[in-house]
């Protein structure tokens, strides 16, 4: 009876032993099947994620070329019916379409710009520019935008600034989108600065505006391609200072705000400087 029941246990372990075998075969192939299963899916999302965004290129370029040309056609035309104008009346009427034309077409650049930005494919075109020069005339171009409003604007350019290769238009694109959102949150009356200064083998730029400042809950969204939802409601799409960001970034540099709600900001963007740098043109 002691040999049967040792040749039982034997064959019960044997069993025993065979069923596991069994079962981490089973699993085995349930573990592959659920890895196969759950990599499809994850293969049909990318999939869908990828011919979503060709989607929304493709409603992008046809909306900002089908937009770019009227928008054209509007600038040039009051531009020339403001050589004309009647009466002062009528010059302040074209002058509030252009304003309005330009604003639309910000918005167009903004969104490519934007759009290229998160594609990693904006272009440059870089050159030798004088450090100087360049805020001198992203202060001629704040002054102007700031005309309708009694807003002091004021140049402070150190001297010995150096020599930089970047690409010119897109540094007063960057001036632009910071004055334009400094402007739209400022009261009437109030301050503007536009400076630059050499910071070793680096220039900082800055515009420092007396305006009422970021809350700490809007600032994480400061450089953000969305914007706060507090200011979501605001006119405009939001992406001028994630278009500012991404231009400084593709030269190599950093932009950061910093602020005060009772006593302004000061965005500020360091580039750097030629190697070699030479400070005459």
């Amino acid at each position: 009876m002691a040999t049967s029941n040792k040749g039982t246990k034997q064959q019960g372990a044997a069993s025993a032993d065979s069923n596991t075998t069994v079962r981490d075969r089973k699993d085995g192939v349930g573990n592959r099947s659920a890895s196969e299963s759950l990599a499809e899916r994850c293969q049909r999302i990318q999939q869908r994620a990828d011919a979503a965004e060709a989607r929304r290129a493709d409603l992008l370029q046809i909306a900002t070329h089908d937009l770019r040309n009227p928008l054209g056609v509007i600038l040039v035309t009051t531009t020339m019916l403001a050589r004309e104008a009647a009466s002062p009346q009528q010059a302040r009427q074209i002058a509030a379409i252009r304003r309005s034309a330009g604003e639309m077409n910000q918005i167009i650049e903004d969104l490519v710009d934007a759009s290229s930005i998160d594609a990693g494919g904006l272009l440059l075109g870089q050159d030798v520019y004088d450090a100087a020069e360049i805020v001198q005339e992203a202060f001629a171009a704040a002054t102007a935008s700031a005309s309708d409003k009694s807003i002091t604007v004021e140049a402070n350019i150190a001297d010995g600034l150096p020599l930089l290769y970047v690409d010119r238009s897109r540094l007063l694109q960057v001036f632009s989108r910071i004055v334009g959102n400094a402007l739209r949150f400022m009261p009437k009356t109030g301050s503007l600065t536009i400076g630059a200064e050499r910071i070793g083998q680096a220039v900082r730029f800055y515009v420092t505006d007396s305006g009422p400042g970021v809350p700490e809950s809007q600032r994480p969204f400061v450089f953000s391609r969305r914007p706060p939802p507090e200011r979501r409601t605001c006119r405009g799409t939001g992406l001028g200072m994630f278009v500012a960001k991404g231009i400084v970034e593709a030269h190599g540099g950093h932009i950061e705000m910093t602020t005060d709600v009772a006593r302004g900001s000061t965005v500020s963007f360091t580039l750097p400087a030629m190697s070699g740098d030479r400070t005459e043109v």
